[in-house]
């Protein structure tokens, strides 16, 4: 049977003449064989593409298309590689038709016809080139929302402006570059591997080609000497003038500077060079703070490798704008020990900007300094000795003097690590591992092969480091968590090892490698590093909103979730041991927090105690008394008896009472007693020691009114005098009352006399 009649049909992009199986479909890995350089042509827009395709008439057979193509370039006939076509993933009753484009069409676009159903179908398209397997992975790395419809060869319903889209965009551009590389690595023109330089260098003019060229001499150059210094000054200033002067269209001649050129090329005269830059520019730096509206002082001291002890000096510096400036004064050596060379030696930075240290330390608003006891002692201390000297020059301007909070944080990180035994033992576990492939060049090396049969990229393990010390912890435990995988890999190698089986059991302990985790994730905090509220006090979250609408906030109510204070610290460990958690004291409440207003509050509440006790002890009947008696404590062995008022003339009178055995017929008496009666709205009061009535006078600096009473606490106070009475006391103070007041009578007497003997004179 021959070939099925070809039909010329009208598409919407041209006419085109084929024949295909119905359930055939262009793709990447199919039984079909199609020429890999058809695409590479018809994306340079300057191939003709011819496509024969044959089928058999039986659709329930596997369907072939044969599509011989040939390249035609400058008129000569290259000849075609042949590549697969994946079977179709269409439905049977789809019609597909395969169209080489005209030159004025996108030639990298093929199209297709899908039935929907019925006589429905609808146009789809797709691109020749980015639906090549070799080509997704270009079509992935440079495609943002994932592999675009039309770059698979199931296609994309065809519109104009997405077609027009794919033309343009990164990833079909990416695809066409790989293209152009593939022709010119067979074409011979460049070979495989090629780097960008080298790329940029092949496409580049003749200026870009010598810049480039030149910078290839000055690093070059630079990797030969190793390392910017004076010494390497001349090679450095040679290269600049070589590639200067490289021209590369010319043949090859060695270079030979002149004399000129090498006139003051030399070390020497590159010291001297910094030194006349450095000079001119102290000028600029005088400016600076001369203008500066505060300066805040920053010193440190380090040992260099010839043991000598230097004190640096930096300072930030507020201009005039409000800008601040951080600026290096420089260092110098202490000429005598402690303290005062410590002094002397910042005294003497200030001559490196050519300026007096009296003019300087007047715009010095504060210190910055670690916690050294020369620094910061209380006595003879760099601090002391500041502030002494602002308080003799008269300056009012404060000293804030500053304890650098990193050596603050490191000093209290290292306390916190030898206090935890678990962590003490960690980091001491690490620098075992570390040391362990650090030391041995065959470890590293079985550990570098370990990673690679993980996929995983070795980090080196940090040295020890006597400062730093947060910083090095954090690197150690970074290192050894990244390498875990190739760690516990090698160790299991070398079993056999006694050494390695020690490690091995020491790092597959989950409880060692989950604290190393979490103490790695707290010193590298980040934005979603989270800490757990169980270790934080209530006072330390904040639940109300602050917002300063009083209505809004009232209508908004608390906040739903808890906010975390900024200046929070966890001090609550319930997993570890009870000392480490910090007792919560009861926060000092801000209205009291100045001196004048707990005053006002303290004398507010000893006003308000006096006046519920005078409301107590204040007595207005006789009613009243027995009522306040009756909830009071009256001395020892005392009674109150209410008696009734016919009896003594009295509107109401009560009886207190205390009975004592005074006689040998064991029968008791009235020892003490205070008679108390209400009359005329005054309360009145007769006090007996046995039988004999003790004078209301011996009571007189007890009441308020003598012979009256207004108050509970008076007459507990009698009860008491009474109580400590006995009758020697009693008859004593009888007579000093009758000796006194016979004293008067005769005084009295006398002056009677006396007016009676002057008149008869």
């Amino acid at each position: 049977m021959g070939d099925p009649p070809q039909k010329k049909q009208k598409t919407l992009f041209g006419y085109f003449s084929q024949a295909v199986p119905p359930s055939t479909k262009l793709g990447p890995s199919s039984s079909t064989s199609v020429n890999a350089n058809s695409s590479v042509a018809a994306a340079n827009g300057s191939l003709s593409t011819q496509i024969c395709a044959s089928a058999s008439s039986d659709s329930t057979s596997s369907p072939t298309a044969d599509l011989n193509v040939a390249e035609v370039e400058d008129g000569n006939e290259v000849s075609a590689q042949t590549t697969t076509i994946s079977k179709s993933k269409i439905k049977k009753s789809s019609a597909i038709q395969l169209q080489a484009f005209s030159s004025h069409d996108y030639t990298w676009l093929r199209s297709f016809s899908e039935k929907r159903g019925g006589k429905d179908s609808r146009r789809m398209v797709y691109c020749s080139i980015c639906s090549q397997t070799q080509f997704q992975g270009i079509v992935k790395l440079n495609s943002k929302k994932g592999i675009p419809a039309i770059c698979t060869t199931s296609g994309a319903v065809f519109r104009q402006a997405r077609v027009d889209e794919h033309d343009a965009s990164d990833v079909h551009k990416a695809c066409m570059d790989r293209v152009k590389q593939i022709k010119a690595l067979e074409a011979g023109k460049i070979m495989e591997g090629e780097t960008k330089l080298e790329k940029a260098f092949r496409f580049a003019n003749t200026a870009l080609q010598k810049k480039l060229a030149s910078i290839f001499l000055s690093v070059y150059n630079d990797a030969k000497r190793g390392t910017l210094s004076a010494w390497s000054f001349p090679s450095r200033y040679i290269a600049k003038i070589m590639g200067d002067r490289l021209d590369l269209p010319s043949p090859h001649t060695d270079f030979v500077p002149t004399e000129s050129d090498l006139q003051y090329v030399t070390p020497h005269f590159h010291r001297e060079a910094l030194l006349t830059i450095a000079e001119t520019d102290r000028l600029t730096f005088k400016n600076v703070f001369e203008e500066a509206l505060a300066i805040s002082l920053r010193m440190d001291g380090a040992v260099d490798k010839q043991n000598i002890d230097n004190k640096h000096v930096m300072a930030k510096v507020i201009d005039k704008n409000g800008q601040s400036h951080t600026l290096y004064l420089g260092f110098s050596q202490p000429e005598e020990r402690g303290s005062m060379g410590l002094y002397e030696a910042v005294k003497t930075t200030s001559q490196n900007i050519y300026m007096e240290w009296e003019n300087l330390f007047a715009l010095v608003s504060s210190v910055v300094t670690d916690g050294e006891n020369t620094n910061t002692g209380e006595h003879n201390s760099l601090w002391q000795k500041l502030t002494d000297e602002r308080e003799n020059s008269g300056i009012p301007l404060p000293l804030l003097k500053i304890w650098c909070a990193v050596h603050r944080s490191q000093l209290a990180y290292k306390d916190m690590v030898l206090s935890v035994s678990e962590l003490r033992h960690l980091i001491s576990e690490s620098k075992y591992l570390a040391d362990y492939f650090n030391v041995s060049a065959v470890r590293t090396k079985g550990l570098k092969e370990a990673a690679i049969s993980n996929s995983i990229e070795v980090i080196t393990f940090p040295s020890v480091k006597d400062i730093r010390f947060t910083e090095y912890t954090h690197k150690l435990l970074s290192s050894v968590l990244r390498n875990y995988p190739a760690v516990i890999s090698y160790l299991k190698d070398q079993e056999s090892n006694g050494e390695a089986r020690s490690l091995l059991s020491k790092w597959t302990d989950k409880d060692t490698v989950v604290l190393a985790a979490i103490l790695c994730d707290v010193l590298h905090p980040t934005k979603y590093s989270r800490l757990c509220s169980k270790h934080f006090n209530n006072k330390d979250f904040k639940s109300q909103r602050t917002d300063a609408l009083s209505r809004r906030r009232i209508k908004r109510g608390n906040l739903v979730n808890r906010l975390l204070k900024p200046s929070a610290i966890p001090s609550h460990f319930p997993n570890l041991p009870q000392y480490l958690s910090k007792k919560q004291h009861c926060e000092r409440p801000t209205k009291s927090s100045s001196a004048e207003t707990r005053f006002r509050i303290q004398s507010n509440t000893q006003e308000a105690v006096n006046t519920t006790f005078l409301s107590t002890d204040n007595i207005s009947n006789l009613e009243d008394l027995i009522e306040k008696l009756s909830t009071s404590k009256l001395p020892s062995g005392f009674n109150i008896c209410k008696l009734p008022s016919e009896s003594l003339h009295s509107e109401c009178s009560i009886l207190i009472l205390r009975f004592a055995l005074l006689n040998p017929d064991l029968k008791p008496n009235i020892s003490h007693s205070l008679l108390v009666s209400y009359n005329q709205n005054t309360i009145s009061f007769v006090a007996h020691l046995e039988n004999e009535k003790i004078p209301n006078s011996k009571f007189d600096d007890l009441l308020t009114k003598s012979g009256q009473i207004s108050k509970v606490s008076e007459i507990l106070n009698i009860l008491s005098c009474i109580n400590s009475l006995n009758r020697k006391e009693l008859f004593e103070s009888c007579l000093e009352d009758i000796y006194s007041h016979a004293l008067k009578l005769l005084d009295t007497v006398c002056e009677f006399m006396d007016d009676d003997l002057t008149k008869k004179d």
